[in-house]
């Protein structure tokens, strides 16, 4: 997976519970992502994402669709994003990480877990939400 740099953009961003569907086989997770494939673009996955679902031995599935994804790195920008997030609403650090680098690339974040989400929506007024 490549990161996302500078100005890159993409047009869907997945959580992790996105990436554990597509691990699981699941048809609508899938969809999301032929929904980017389409679109010409990839997905964008944040590094906390995959490491909140990563685990040893790697799993099949989710190593292929990760190859058709873009992985954010966190960098200090992102993580002092997500820290005056946390502040603001409470939420968790992997959810705000993830909605701060759906927000940054201005993607439709895909999200298994709306509720956790949507409170990040009143700190990042961009962020748009949908479930998987």
């Amino acid at each position: 997976m490549a990161p996302v740099r500078g100005g890159a953009t993409a047009r869907i961003a997945f959580d992790s519970g996105v990436l554990i569907a597509l691990e699981r086989n699941r048809r609508d997770a899938f969809g999301w992502l032929d929904r980017a494939i389409a679109a010409d673009t990839n997905a964008l996955v944040s590094a906390a994402a995959l490491a909140e679902v990563w685990r040893e031995p790697a799993r099949l599935r989710l190593v292929r669709a990760l190859r058709l994804c873009v992985l954010e790195p966190v960098d200090e920008r992102l993580a002092r994003t997500a820290g005056a997030a946390i502040g603001a609403t409470g939420a968790s650090l992997g959810d705000a990480l993830i909605a701060a680098s759906a927000a940054r690339a201005g993607a439709l974040l895909v999200t298994a877990d709306r509720d956790d989400m949507d409170i990040l929506t009143t700190h990042f007024r961009s962020l748009r939400l949908a479930s998987l």
